[in-house]
Order: C-alpha cells, then sequence, then structure tokens
C-alpha cells in the first residue's frame, strides 16, 4: 500500500524545532537539522513543521495564535539509500513554504486531505490553491462548497487582493455550492451520490479543470444516515477523482483522537 509522509528522530517519537531528524515527503528522504519553516499564508506567518500523531506523520502549521492545521497528502513508498531517487510528480500549490516542504508541492492527479479544526484556514488554503494554480500556473480550478456560497468565499479572499469574480468570468474557476440540509431530504430505497458525481463533473468540464477542492465534504454525513453506503460511494468519489486526473484538495473537520471525525483518512 502507498506509504504517507513520515518522519525519523534520534531519541525522541515527536520532532522539535532545532532536532536532528529525516523528514520524508513523497519519494525522498532528506535530512534536516530544523523541521519549522516560515512560509507566507493568507496574509498572516505560519511555520510548517512535520509531527508524529497515532495516525501517522503528518504536516503540521501552527500559528502564532489560533488551532493547528494539519495536511496529509497520498504518498507513495520512499527508496533506499542504493536506490536511484524516483521524482513524485507534484502540483505546486504557489504558497510559500508549503511547497519547500512538500518538495514540489502537492502529488499531482491525487487527492490530499487538509483537516483542522474550525477557523483554523482550511478554506483559505484551499481558496489560494485554486487562486494561484489559475493566475500562476496556468492551471484552471473547480471548487465545490457545501457550506459557503460563491460570494461568501469571494468576499473572504477579496481583503488578500483576489479578484474571485474575474476569475470566474474568464473561466478560470468554477464554483457549485451544493446545499445539504437533513430536514429537507426524504430517504427511500437505496440511493447514491450520482447527483454529486454529475455536479463536479460538470464544473470540472466547464473550465477544463486541472485542480479541485472539496469543502467540507463531511458534511455529506450530516444529510444522510446510511452511513455504510455513503462510505462505499465516497470510496468511489476518490477513485473517481484520481481516474480523472485532477488534483484535488479535501477539507475536513479534525476528529476527537483522530485526523478527522468521519475517517476520511481511510481513503487518501
Amino acid at each position: 500500500m502507498p506509504a504517507r509522509s513520515r518522519v525519523e528522530t534520534r531519541g525522541r517519537s515527536a520532532p522539535t524545532s532545532g532536532m536532528s531528524v529525516s523528514v520524508t515527503v513523497g519519494l525522498y528522504s532528506a535530512p534536516a537539522q530544523c523541521v519549522r519553516r516560515s512560509a507566507s499564508h493568507g496574509g498572516s506567518l505560519r511555520d510548517w513543521r512535520a509531527v508524529n500523531t497515532r495516525e501517522g506523520p503528518v504536516l503540521e502549521s501552527r500559528p502564532s495564535r489560533g488551532p493547528a492545521i494539519r495536511i496529509m497528502a497520498m504518498l507513495t513508498a520512499v527508496p533506499t539509500a542504493t536506490d536511484t531517487p524516483v521524482t513524485l510528480p507534484k502540483t505546486p500549490t504557489g504558497i510559500t513554504g508549503l511547497d519547500e516542504i512538500t518538495l514540489g508541492g502537492l502529488p499531482q492527479g491525487r487527492p490530499t486531505l487538509v483537516c483542522g479544526s474550525a477557523g483554523c484556514g482550511k478554506t483559505l488554503l484551499a481558496m489560494e490553491f485554486l487562486i494561484r494554480g489559475a493566475t500562476e500556473f496556468g492551471e484552471p480550478g473547480a471548487y465545490i462548497t457545501f457550506e459557503e456560497t460563491e460570494q461568501e468565499l469571494a468576499q473572504n479572499v477579496r481583503s488578500l487582493g483576489f479578484d474571485v469574480e474575474q476569475l470566474v468570468s474568464e473561466k478560470k474557476l468554477a464554483f457549485d455550492y451544493i446545499h445539504v440540509e437533513r430536514r429537507e431530504i426524504e430517504e427511500t430505497g437505496d440511493y447514491d451520490l450520482e447527483g454529486l458525481f454529475l455536479r463536479l463533473g460538470l464544473a470540472i468540464d466547464s473550465v477544463g479543470a486541472k485542480r479541485v477542492v472539496l469543502d467540507t465534504l463531511e458534511a455529506l454525513f450530516s444529510g444522510f444516515s446510511n452511513m455504510a453506503l455513503l462510505r462505499a460511494e465516497l470510496r468511489r468519489l476518490f477513485e473517481w477523482l484520481k481516474q480523472r486526473g485532477v488534483t484535488a484538495v479535501i477539507t475536513a473537520e479534525r476528529g476527537d483522537g483522530s485526523l478527522t471525525r468521519q475517517g476520511l483518512e481511510e481513503y487518501v
């Protein structure tokens, strides 16, 4: 099975700033003296570091104030020192510091899970990932939102100098707000998420999207009661994203003692 990023330390299970560590991300294992790196993100200073958790190693940004944000990406196994290094195709995020510590960005054509507590900046990171892709790398993006409307998202990043409305008019970004309200849903018999697949496919095709954001996918769990069926459909959704060859960011709320509330890390 694919291995996630990992951290090897000397004498401790979790690294601290200034320690001699080996940070493994993607197909490379690189020594480092300090795993903290400053990165300008969303107009504020954030420090990215690799840390060990009970669910496995993750990349974490812990600002001076507010909750932390964690990233777990689907990465392949790391070769030994005698192997010839093989480059894992990456999609640069355009976020200074994050691309450096991930050795080039997020895994290209694969989903990456971004999880954290409410207000830690998951949506802002996802928006910047799409906007910089469209403006700096010529990669259009599709944003599927289950919580905030396109107008609310555009207003949130306007103060950072991002003109979302212009990018939409230029066919560089596409948005689709999917409202999920349990009181408005009547479940009868078997069902699937084919409607979500159709809307996501339409958003991707409308701009030729290379990047996709699903924010936040866990909203589906509040709208449907058949958890077994929903999880099977989510697994199918992740596979569908890979088949489309898009680089996807999926946001989720941090769980109590786990990376996400609904265990989405199982599908990445």
